[in-house]
């Protein structure tokens, strides 16, 4: 019974390259006793929720990463999950699709426990609304995002990539703009700003 209110997105996505996403979601609406006459409206909320209705009768193996990626997601939401549990949802992904996938964690995530594991301080803070961290296999702080970052944080960091021809523009303005950063790093064509 924990199956029919539990989520897993692993952190490899595990598809078969020859199913599609609605055939994906049928598997495993039938492995969560959703019923049978449910289905089609089920399997419908969850690729809108993702994002993947228009490609629902694509195979798996013709989907970008990022569309994978969501439908891993949508595998894990399927069904009245209660206890989501999220293994590096985002890893490898660029940009814009972390971000949707962020998007969409942050609206399923209401009357739902969802535990995420992340390398990145950024997700978690952004997602969680209580963070453990863990090194070396121990706890070693849990607690509120902005209370980590008041407690152990140091402040933000801002790299930059330019043309060596433009560095000392680049370093003009951030004296004026921000006249409390300090220059970490500085190769001519790679800046860091503390």
């Amino acid at each position: 019974s924990i199956h029919s209110i539990m989520g897993v997105c692993p952190q490899e996505d595990v598809l078969w390259p020859e199913l599609t996403p609605n055939e994906h979601l049928k598997l495993f609406a039938i492995l969560k006793r959703i019923p049978f006459k449910d289905h089609d409206r089920v399997i419908a909320d969850s690729l809108n929720e993702v994002g993947l209705y228009e490609v629902r009768d694509r195979i798996s193996n013709k989907l970008s990463g990022g569309m994978k990626r969501r439908l891993s997601v949508a595998i894990a939401l399927i069904g009245r999950v209660q206890i989501l549990m999220l293994d590096e949802p985002t890893a490898g992904l660029d940009p814009r699709n972390r971000l949707e996938i962020w998007n969409i964690i942050e609206r399923v995530k209401q009357n739902r426990v969802v535990i995420l594991t992340t390398h990145s301080m950024q997700e978690a803070a952004a997602l969680s609304d209580k963070i453990a961290v863990m090194a070396v296999g121990r706890l070693r702080a849990v607690g509120a995002p902005p209370h980590l970052v008041q407690r152990f944080g140091k402040g933000h960091q801002i790299n930059v990539i330019c043309k060596v021809s433009k560095s000392e523009e680049f370093k003009r303005v951030m004296t004026e703009r921000l006249p409390d950063a300090q220059l970490e790093i500085d190769t001519g064509a790679r800046l860091t700003y503390s």
